[in-house]
């Protein structure tokens, strides 16, 4: 994986240039192009990463283009697991930016969320407090804990109940949180 493009060739820093154009305004036909057919013969990866560790999957998934991560993930066999120079894979970046469909499918293709109880519970009863069923419904499908506690022992239950939020409340014993947990 290249971390740093110093070093290397003016026109291998293109084609991994075009490559992360393409990934960020969602132009599969230049994607395809610098993967597949890059200008001079210099080969670029999907494993090729930009100065932040981001790979071409990272950005396509933070925009939202469906498509792309499709054609990254089934025909470029696209890493899932690779994290960025903040520890995030491409899940992380279609779950913060609410990309319900690309996080399904990155999840489809083993991507983890693998976040420990207390950052699952966080994120959790941030979506709670908010009243944020949407957010809720996708970090649960993402492979969060619906009883992921925080450092009080308190779960997304606990606090979609304090704000008295009814759907919350609902959604989340659907998904069978524990009624019965303690904080």
């Amino acid at each position: 994986v290249i971390r740093d493009l110093r070093g290397f060739s003016e026109k291998k820093v293109v084609g991994v240039t075009e490559l992360f154009r393409a990934a960020a305004v969602g132009d599969l036909s230049a994607l395809r192009k610098a993967l597949e057919s890059p200008d001079g013969g210099v080969p670029v990866s999907v494993q090729d990463v930009d100065y932040e560790g981001r790979t071409a999957l990272h950005v396509a998934a933070a925009k939202g283009w469906v498509d792309v991560c499709q054609a990254l993930l089934h025909d470029y066999q696209a890493p899932v697991a690779v994290k960025d120079h903040l520890d995030q894979t491409p899940l992380h970046a279609a779950v913060r930016a609410m990309h319900v469909d690309v996080a399904k499918l990155i999840y489809k293709h083993g991507g983890r969320l693998r976040w420990d109880a207390q950052m699952a519970s966080g994120e959790l009863c941030d979506a709670a407090r908010a009243g944020n069923i949407d957010k809720l419904a996708l970090l649960l499908s993402c492979g969060c804990k619906v009883d992921s506690a925080d450092y009080d022992f308190r779960t997304a239950l606990h606090l979609g109940a304090s704000t008295g939020n009814m759907a919350v409340v609902e959604h989340l014993v659907k998904a069978r949180a524990d009624v019965d947990a303690m904080d």
